[in-house]
């Protein structure tokens, strides 16, 4: 699992949510003097001079201007209504879209480098009050598209292009509140479900942790000077769990022993923050007239309640496959008949070697060039043109993910790249991102915004692709063993702990309605669900009950179950790649569009261009079939 932002959301709808979402992650470790020990000839840093030159560029500033100039023309469309309200609108919001991507991208971007700059925390914050004086103004819109006859609005030129966009108001304007009451609830949410999905990302991006007298600290202080690291030491929560994948069992289980006792310090608040984020989407959710959280969630997802039963189901009837997984992990790390949370991202096998950031970007654009030589074109592009943010410093964010910038026909990638397979991995997953927002860049301006299940789909079929071309090089029984165990202790994540942290927010926002869930509540809860999806594959006694306190998923007010949508992609991407090792680069084609239509499209439509029906459990069994061929190989490799 990785830090990934899919893509970035429609200005008129989750702009408040400061256009980024994070999710928090251990999938790029930090190595110190890694630059040092690999040099490279590319940009280490991303470069946003194609948005604007800073925050006194005199365009960002006509932009902050003509942004005031929207806002300040809203009383002209109160006089409108029907047809004429409408085409203003639709034509409103395609500015607003466009207008709005370039200066919230702009202003995260900056802080996701620079988490503690109250500059930019504070512009953002403003900025994000003044969007939400178009709430009003879209509710109505909404109305309106739902009053309009379907021919009248197809008579109208403006419109044509977007069939897809109306339906989707259409069905909008069912569940919602009146439009002063939608418009305070869109600034009450700044300072609150947002507020407090901010102090999330404070805390836990400035937490440090004790980690003195070791190789760890020695590698801090010589980092210090050069980027400002935490004192010495200490290493950030960050870098704590990434030693989760430090070949040395004795550092991995210190460094786990170490994460479990820093949070008390920031639990009590988060708690807190978790409590308020779901009984206020529970209170609005309600007010709106969805049946619950995961129906808002749904509708917002354009996935239906049928396509995510059968896929919950079918990956639940093979969750004892994937303890054989971890079982026969923790018997290869000898760590006895079941793997303690510590040993979940042990390395094992021979690794491939380790890589510079031009080696990557050699290796990755060679690969996806055979695939399809635009791909090729365009990674090659995100290497030298500066689109990619590559190795790990203080006050930045860990993790990865990727920010679509169709306005500018581009892409920007956070990583934290430490030479590792896995981190080329990332890599591969995020351009994946990249390869998704170029496929749709080129719609119209409300047609760009693609649902969180299919976000996944590029990023998760690169990665497949990836692994099967590192497979088919691999000389050894033991680094093949190594790849195969990098794909699915992916897929268990994907998978398995998805399967958890939903579960687990399925209870808390039952519970929440009539409890409030302390520190100890939440984390017998995490046991539980992780417990229930895991199986026999994990130690009950060595588990991670504070995962709810690491993981920005639920920490949003804009995007519950901000969990099944990675499930789905890696299972529909699976599914897809079967397909293309059946139909060979023919089959290229059709997936490029189906990538294409995903914003125009529901999901079940989406994948219908290709001919699945993901409301059943064939396409899911089949999918999940050639997951349990990996684990069987690798349990074969492991016990041979």
């Amino acid at each position: 699992m990785r830090n990934a932002l899919p893509h970035t959301k429609s200005a008129a709808t989750a702009i408040n949510d400061h256009n980024l979402r994070y999710t928090t992650s251990i999938k790029s470790r930090r190595k110190s003097n890694m630059n040092d020990a690999h040099p490279s000839t590319t940009a280490d840093r991303w470069s946003l001079d194609a948005l604007y030159n800073g925050l006194e560029d005199p365009a960002f500033l006509a932009d902050l201007e003509r942004f005031d100039e929207l806002r300040a023309n809203l009383p002209a469309y109160d006089a409108l209504d029907g047809l004429p309200l409408i085409v203003a609108g639709i034509r409103l919001n395609e500015e607003l879209e466009s207008l709005g991507t370039r200066l919230f991208s702009f202003l995260s971007l900056q802080q996701a480098t620079d988490v503690m700059n109250a500059d930019l925390a504070g512009r953002l914050n403003v900025l994000a009050m003044k969007l939400t004086d178009f709430q009003e103004l879209n509710v109505r819109l909404n109305n309106a598209i739902a009053a309009a006859k379907p021919e009248d609005l197809e008579r109208q030129p403006s419109l044509a292009p977007y069939t897809y966009t109306l339906s989707r108001r259409r069905l909008a304007a069912s569940y919602q509140m009146s439009p002063a009451l939608e418009s305070l609830a869109a600034r009450l949410d700044i300072s609150g479900g947002s507020a407090w999905g901010e102090l999330f990302e404070r805390l836990t991006s400035t937490l440090t942790i004790p980690w003195p007298n070791t190789e760890a600290e020695a590698n801090t202080e010589a980092n210090a000077e050069a980027d400002g690291t935490p004192e010495s030491g200490h290493l950030t929560l960050t870098e704590v769990r990434n030693l989760a994948y430090d070949p040395d069992p004795a550092v991995r289980e210190r460094a786990y022993q170490a994460e479990l006792a820093a949070y008390p310090q920031i639990a009590t608040p988060l708690a807190f923050a978790l409590n308020n984020i779901k009984r206020q989407v529970n209170l609005l959710d309600h007010e709106r007239g969805h049946a619950s959280p995961l129906d808002a969630s749904l509708q917002q997802a354009a996935m239906s309640r049928p396509t995510l039963d059968a896929m919950i189901a079918a990956m639940r009837q093979r969750l004892p496959d994937f303890a054989r997984y971890f079982q026969a992990r923790s018997r290869r790390l000898d760590l006895g008949e079941r793997l303690p949370f510590h040993g979940l991202f042990a390395p094992l096998g021979s690794s491939p070697k380790r890589y510079t950031i031009t080696e990557a970007r050699d290796l990755i654009v060679a690969v996806f060039g055979s695939l399809d030589p635009a791909m090729g074109a365009l990674y090659a592009r995100a290497f030298d043109e500066s689109w990619i943010d590559v190795h790990p410093r203080h006050g930045k964010l860990g993790g990865a993910f990727c920010a679509n910038l169709p306005v500018i026909k581009q892409s920007r990638i956070l990583t934290n790249f430490d030479g590792s397979f896995g981190a080329i991995s990332t890599l591969a997953h995020e351009l994946g991102h990249a390869w998704h927002g170029f496929c749709i860049e080129d719609n119209e301006a409300l047609n760009r915004d693609y649902t969180m299940p299919v976000a996944e789909t590029a990023s998760t079929f690169n990665e497949i692709h990836l692994a099967g071309y590192m497979l088919e090089q691999a000389t050894t029984d033991d680094e093949r063993l190594a790849l195969l165990d990098h794909g699915l202790l992916e897929l268990g994540q994907t998978v398995v702990d998805i399967l958890s942290r939903f579960l687990f927010e399925s209870r808390v926002f039952e519970r929440c309605q009539t409890e409030f869930l302390d520190v100890d509540t939440l984390c017998d809860m995490m046991r539980q669900a992780q417990l229930e999806a895991y199986g026999d594959g994990l130690d009950p006694d060595v588990l991670h009950p504070y995962m709810w306190a690491c993981k920005s998923h639920y920490y949003s007010s804009h995007m519950s179950f901000y969990n099944y949508p990675y499930a789905f992609g890696s299972l529909f991407a699976t599914g897809l790649y079967a397909r293309y090792l059946d139909e060979g680069p023919d089959f290229i084609r059709q997936y490029n569009a189906l990538l294409t239509a995903t914003p125009t499209h529901t999901v079940e439509d989406a994948a219908a261009l290709v001919g699945i029906d993901i409301t059943t459990r064939d396409f899911w069994d089949r999918s999940l079939d050639l997951i349990v061929e990996r684990i069987d190989r690798f349990t074969a490799l492991c016990d041979a």
